[in-house]
Formats: C-alpha cells, structure tokens, sequence
C-alpha cells in the first residue's frame, strides 16, 4: 500500500472512468476493507472518489490481460486493442481513478481473483475543489488509508480550526470523512467548545500535521503577480480542463500554457480564475488552428 498521493506518479498510466459495477460482495483484505467500506459515498455534489493501481499478472501475455481487464472494468472497451497494448509496454502498472468506493471495492476484488497484484492507492482529489485540495492531501498523507482514530479526531479539528473557517473545515471533513457537511460542522462545534482536547493530544497532531506541511498550506499566499490573470488581462488568459476538474492556465493569443512552478499558488490562481469567470476552453481548443 503506498502513501504516495496517486497523481503524484507520472510513470503509471491513468484512466479516468465514468462507468460503474455491481456484484456480490466478498470479504476483502482488512486494510482496503476499511479504507473503502467505512466511508460510502455521499449523496452530496462531491462523492469521496479513490484510485486503484493494477499491477500486470506475470502468468499472462499483455492480450490475455488485456481482455480481462476489459471484462473487469468495461469502460475500458471505449479503447482500441492496439491504444491499449501500447499502453502496457510503457508501464506494468495503471492506475484507475475517479472511482467511487463500491466500484474501487469491486475492482479490487475482481481483478485480484483474476491474478493482478492490486492495491488502493490514496483517494482521488479531482473532485475536491481547488482551494481545499491543499489541506485535503495533507490528511490523505497523514492517514492514507482515510481512517482518523477516535483519539485524534477532536485534536485534529482543533489544529485546522486555527486556520481555516468553520464552513471550510466542515467540507473537507465532510470530503475526506464521508459524513455529511451538517455532521461534521457540529463535530466541529463540540470539538472547539464542549469537547476540547487535552494539550497532550492537541500538541501530539499539531507536530504531526507540521511533519506533513501543514504550515505551507495555511499561509497566506501573495498573488498580487498573478491578479491581472482574473482582472484586467482577463480576456488574455483561460482555464483547459485537461481532466475532469483539473485545469491548465492558458495564454490564449500565444495558445501557450502558463506554468507556474509552485504547486498551491498556482492552485490558488486557478480557484481565482474560476471564480471571476475566466473562460473555460473547449476540448478542441488545442486542435483548432
């Protein structure tokens, strides 16, 4: 099981799915049990998602494989043989996101009953909005199967609500946890009034969360640079979204990517952009001359 947040691994290959799965359930492993089942997804605009990595099956030629995975995961006969034969000579591992748990859960079971080496892979953020994701990949490091024990949860409220607002934490609570945003807004309430934290436990997440970056999410970020992107060169810059909610910034007279170095400050300009309704390009954009 890998601690490694999932799109942090650009040398294996990616599918993104729409479709979904349906079938008996059978005990799985403990971990990946607990990890997909304690947390169903929410009836709410952003379902937790998770990524399963595949691992080819050394008894099997990449066409034997081929077909079943297919049968396992049919959105992927929307590909041809050959794409996906090119595919497996690149990398003997994918990764296939955008799941939701019972079709993560399913898929684990399936292909490890046909022989893959299969694992869960830290939860799939391209459903987090942009400028939650920051604080939300912190807690997939800290507890990466999404599991906070009953000891840590007060404190660890305690520690973010010194840095976020309360309609903030609830939703990457809510995101993170699976409980509705109501639930974990009244955690939040009990755990800075009622029900405060002793200094030990407070103290014992705080280092631990500082240990995961938490200070470089929580700062606050100049983006005086970058503001004329959103205000008065607005019509000079767009968002492409290259996967479902994951967007590259544009400079559209040049039709050239703007590359900003440091991961949540070009998070944050991205969120600023969507927000003062920068243009969302088509996806034929890159092909139109």
């Amino acid at each position: 099981m890998t601690n490694q947040d999932s799109h942090n691994q650009p040398e294996l290959e990616r599918i993104q799915t729409d479709g979904t799965l349906s079938a008996h359930h059978n005990p799985l492993p403990a971990e990946i049990s607990c990890a997909v089942s304690d947390y169903g997804p929410q009836a709410r605009c952003y379902p937790r998602h998770f990524a399963v990595k595949i691992k080819r099956a050394a008894d099997k030629s990449p066409v034997q494989q081929l077909v079943t995975l297919k049968k396992l995961h049919p959105p992927l006969t929307k590909f041809a043989n050959a794409e996906l034969l090119d595919r497996f000579k690149i990398s003997d591992e994918w990764v296939i996101d955008g799941l939701l748990a019972e079709e993560a859960e399913m898929l684990i079971r399936q292909a490890t009953e046909k022989g893959f080496n299969v694992s869960l892979l830290n939860f799939d953020d391209s459903k987090v909005p942009y400028a939650l994701r920051g604080i939300y990949r912190m807690l997939v490091k800290q507890y990466p199967l999404g599991v906070i024990p009953k000891s840590e949860y007060a404190p660890l409220i305690s520690v973010l609500h010194e840095h976020m607002s309360d309609r903030n934490l609830a939703e990457v609570l809510s995101l993170f946890t699976g409980k509705e945003n109501a639930l974990a807004l009244n955690d939040i309430y009990k755990s800075v009034t009622t029900h405060r934290p002793n200094d030990k436990a407070f103290d014992s997440v705080k280092q631990k969360l500082i240990a995961q970056g938490i200070a470089t999410w929580t700062e606050e970020v100049d983006l005086s640079d970058f503001e004329h992107m959103w205000t008065v060169n607005q019509h000079r810059y767009a968002l492409y979204e290259v996967q479902p909610n994951r967007y590259a910034i544009m400079e559209v007279d040049a039709r050239a990517m703007v590359l900003i170095e440091e991961e949540r400050i070009a998070e944050k300009v991205i969120q600023q952009m969507l927000d003062h309704g920068n243009t969302i390009l088509d996806k034929s954009w890159l092909s139109n001359k």
